[in-house]
């Protein structure tokens, strides 16, 4: 039961977390050929990203500090954590594409 149970997490974890992943588009790959480039340069739901792992892993942290808490409540907030960590790195990512082929 315990892989199960890992597993349902960490597919909860990637559902919820992501910002940038659906939201900021980076420039299509033959962007140098094609002007004027539609995709995000707005840095906004990168900070969001940031914003979502700071409370989740903090969040974790406390739970782990809180012995009333489950066992799975802090790895989870970790989870949630560091999916939103990733989208946020992906979403930094393709916006500095993104302004580089516009300038």
């Amino acid at each position: 039961m315990r892989p199960r149970l890992v597993a349902t997490v960490l597919v909860i974890s990637l559902a919820l977390s992501g910002c940038s992943l659906a939201f900021v588009h980076g420039p299509p790959k033959e962007a140098a050929e094609m002007m004027p480039v539609d995709c995000t340069t707005a840095r906004t739901w990168p900070i969001v990203d940031v914003l979502f792992t700071l409370q989740f892993g903090f969040g974790a942290l406390g739970a782990t500090v809180d012995k009333s808490q489950k066992r799975l409540t802090p790895i989870a907030m970790l989870a949630i954590a560091l999916g939103f960590a990733a989208s946020s790195v992906t979403g930094f990512y393709r916006v500095t594409k993104c302004r580089g082929v516009q300038d």
